[in-house]
């Protein structure tokens, strides 16, 4: 446990968190925290993390579900008593129809709400999962494997894959095969990008330190960035 992601924007102790809820707290102060790429949380193992969504139904969509089912059945149940104590003549068939249609339509509705509830679960798992990636590959220099994410998240390096695969779209996210070992790496252009202008200016400060030209220095630094972007083009030709 380590790092600004695992600081408190409260205490300022580098403390895990713990899951509370749907939130989480600070291990140290208790108070609200929010979880971060690399954000440590207690009772997540090295290798027993997930940020691969299981499929499983979320708690609103489960309780949205049994209710839908005990309506369903509900229903069923008071068509068959309706039918038994006032017999199958006209009042007897008319409530157990009303009854059975009740219920049913009561039933499907919150069955349709248990799968949306699921669906926006799901996709905001995915999302997370996204932002998660992508904050680990920034911290890792924007060139990355699916393990070497997995292991700065603390997840199977199949979940890992899996969201990178998501996320590559072939110009802001690109696949290098390495001629090496046959790995293959996640290359986020704009990270890379963001690095060379952030060295260039670096060059420039050191350059205006030194008591160099500034406009010397200046335009080392636009060809040193230039000489970048050129890589970078160069990598795209060849995906």
């Amino acid at each position: 446990m380590f790092g600004e992601d695992n600081r408190c924007p409260h205490c300022h102790a580098v403390a895990a968190v713990r899951p509370v809820g749907d939130g989480y707290v600070c291990s140290a102060c208790s108070k609200p925290r929010e979880r971060k790429p690399l954000t440590t949380v207690l009772g997540e193992g090295p290798s027993r993390g997930s940020i691969v969504p299981s499929g499983a139904s979320s708690v609103r969509g489960r309780g949205l579900r049994s209710v839908g089912v005990l309506t369903l059945v509900a229903g069923i149940l008071g068509a068959g008593l309706a039918t038994a104590f006032l017999g199958v003549g006209l009042l007897g068939i008319g409530i157990a129809i009303t009854s059975a249609i009740a219920s049913g339509l009561a039933g499907i509705s919150l069955l349709r709400r248990a799968s949306n509830a699921d669906d926006r679960a799901r996709a905001f798992a995915d999302s997370n999962a996204e932002a998660r990636v992508r904050g680990a590959a920034q911290k890792l220099g924007g060139d990355v494997t699916a393990k070497a994410v997995a292991d700065a998240l603390g997840v199977p390096v199949a979940e890992a894959d899996t969201v990178l695969t998501r996320i590559t779209d072939g110009t802001e996210i690109t696949v290098e095969v390495d001629t090496d070992d046959g790995s293959l790496h996640y290359v986020f252009q704009s990270v890379l990008q963001a690095a060379a202008a952030a060295r260039a200016k670096i060059r420039v400060a050191d350059d205006v330190g030194r008591g160099t030209d500034p406009e010397v220095g200046t335009e080392s630094a636009e060809l040193d960035e230039k000489q970048v972007l050129e890589e970078l083009e160069q990598r795209k030709s060849r995906i």
